[in-house]
């Protein structure tokens, strides 16, 4: 849906990541449009992204790097 106050946002995600968050917030009632949605008005509430980004752990980095091969 699109008009003066909706907008299309794209990005490309991981396939399964999409499946199994999409698998929960049906389980949520909410749609992903509605999460996204969410997600913007909490950026814009916090003045930022609202939860804490930082590096893991160097074993969990590691781990990470591995399960990518």
């Amino acid at each position: 849906m699109t008009d003066e106050h909706h907008v299309l946002v794209e990005a490309f995600i991981d396939a399964e990541l999409r499946e199994r968050a999409e698998y929960i917030l049906a389980q949520l009632g909410m749609s992903a449009s509605a999460a996204i949605t969410y997600y913007y008005q909490q950026i814009v509430l916090h003045k930022g992204i609202p939860f804490s980004l930082k590096l893991p752990e160097r074993h969990a980095t590691e781990q990470l790097s591995l399960q990518s091969f």
